[in-house]
């Protein structure tokens, strides 16, 4: 290929890299967190910390307290319990509102879970950065700008295998920082180019709305009843009693196998036109969809068994099934999570390689520092360093909040965003070097105190959690204690040989 065609290339790369790099490192860390989102919610909510018991027992139980106390419900949704969730959760509608309870699954006792958002508030903030449909396009745009640098970074680093085993710590800043921006891209780079792309087609409604809107008028709603191939009997007046649940989960274990059932969907319950539907787990399979088997309500007829999809939608969830890591169990999602870091140090080595080669290039020309280039150093340090402190008080606040606050939920949040902007004037007013070497071991530091913090504010602390064998609690624990101690770490050794200058402010 001709040298202007690289150049040109090269400039794609860096400048593309650089004005989506700060957004794109935040979400890939909320997406590598969003791997383990549920284990993260229970932990937000140790409320919920109960043994997990069998389906039976479970659907006896939550099918009791909805009779009890959303019987004029026009509809029933029952999760029951699983070793990643072990509470049984109950939700339904009336008269406008909306209502979840959740249940000890062996004993049914009504649990009450502090306020939170917990993992699902980093899922929203990985694909829409909390900012609705127009966070969603910027999502989409900086996923766009991903493919294009990974294709352009594969084409300008011509020598991949080779880059796969070269790194040089001590040959100097610049060289060093780019053999370990190379390294880390090779070594995910299926990863990243699947990752963005399938993406990109999870919200494809959003982006290719044009089909959608020709062939549905615009009605979501519709296209997912159709593709779902969801039944559903014209609603009846009259009060009639349903089957069990318990005889209706027995067929559908015998159709799908002991222990597949996820939960269970009542509509109309008690009432003529009802009907359940029985969703399998999707956890055995790429395919993001779960089987289904729909039953009459009122006498338990099986009316249809959706377990086949046409090729296009079968490729559509194999596809954000990819994305969304529900299959192969924990080792896969370990698999992602990993990956996942690395997309973020990649990113993050690039920004930091973006700094470097300008500044010695400023120093060998003996020319001034550009102002521009200060500040984007500044923002580097914001959108990583700052980024990293704010998702640690995320956790500090779901802990320390009084737990009757109105809007706890929301305040969890708000510190999020609240100290990720009260880094700015820190890196803006210190020394580059030294605001990240002072906001990485902050939030190293953070992280690292979190179980501690845990177990002085909860019973749930993480010798309890290993005592007791609840390994979703204790593996968030000691996630955060390894992280810390990986962010401390890094600041130590960014921080060799120049604590004097930054206690100097230069």
């Amino acid at each position: 290929m001709k040298t202007g065609a690289l150049q040109s290339l090269a400039w794609l790369h860096t400048w593309s890299g650089l004005v989506v790099g700060w957004l794109l490192f935040a979400v890939c860390f909320t997406g590598s967190l969003a791997v383990f989102h549920r284990e993260i919610s229970h932990w937000m909510q140790p409320e919920l910390q109960v043994n997990a018991a069998e389906a039976e027992p479970s659907l006896r139980l939550g099918e009791a307290y909805l009779r009890r106390h959303a019987a004029q419900a026009p509809f029933w949704s029952i999760r029951l319990p699983s070793a990643q969730e072990p509470a049984l959760e109950l939700s339904w509608q009336q008269d406008g509102a909306s209502f979840t309870h959740f249940l000890d699954a062996q004993s049914g006792r009504l649990l009450v879970p502090r306020p939170s958002e917990g993992g699902e508030f980093l899922v929203e903030l990985h694909y829409s950065f909390h900012a609705g449909t127009p966070g969603l396009w910027l999502v989409g745009l900086c996923g766009i700008v991903m493919l294009l640098a990974g294709g352009s970074g594969i084409v300008i680093h011509r020598r991949l295998f080779k880059d796969f085993f070269t790194f040089r710590p001590r040959a100097g800043a610049q060289r060093s920082w780019l053999d370990a921006h190379n390294l880390l891209g090779v070594l995910a780079l299926p990863f990243h180019l699947m990752i963005a792309y399938t993406g990109l087609i999870a919200s494809a409604w959003t982006f290719l709305p044009a089909a959608f809107n020709t062939l549905y008028d615009g009605n979501l709603s519709a296209y997912f009843l159709e593709s779902a191939q969801t039944l559903i009997q014209p609603p009846e007046a009259q009060a009639m009693p349903m089957v069990s649940l318990t005889q209706l989960l027995a067929q559908a274990e015998a159709h799908f196998g002991m222990g597949q059932v996820a939960s269970l969907l009542v509509l109309n319950p008690d009432h003529g036109g009802a009907t359940v539907q029985v969703l399998r787990q999707v956890g055995d399979q790429v395919a993001l969809a779960a089987d289904r088997l729909t039953f009459d309500g009122i006498s338990g007829t099986l009316l249809q068994v959706v377990d086949t999809r046409s090729p296009a939608q079968h490729s559509y969830t194999v596809l954000a099934g990819l994305h969304y890591a529900q299959f192969g169990g924990a080792p896969v999602r370990w698999l992602y999570f990993f990956l996942g870091l690395a997309s973020c140090a990649m990113i993050a080595t690039g920004l930091v390689l973006f700094s470097i080669k300008r500044r010695e290039k400023h120093q060998r020309d003996a020319l001034a520092p550009s102002r521009a280039y200060a500040v984007i150093e500044r923002c580097n340090v914001l959108a990583v360093a700052g980024f990293l402190n704010g998702v640690a008080a995320y956790f500090w606040a779901n802990r320390l909040l009084p737990l009757s606050l109105p809007g706890r939920e929301g305040w969890e949040i708000a510190t999020l965003f609240l100290v990720w902007l009260a880094t700015l004037p820190h890196a803006l007013l210190r020394p580059a070097r030294c605001a990240w070497i002072e906001q990485l071991a902050s939030a190293g530091l953070l992280c690292l105190l979190l179980p501690l913090l845990n177990g002085l504010t909860t019973e749930a602390h993480l010798l309890h959690s290993l005592q007791h064998g609840r390994w979703a609690m204790a593996s968030v624990d000691l996630s955060f204690m390894a992280t810390g101690g990986l962010l401390m770490g890094i600041a130590w050794k960014l921080a060799e040989g120049r604590i004097l200058e930054c206690k100097r402010g230069r």
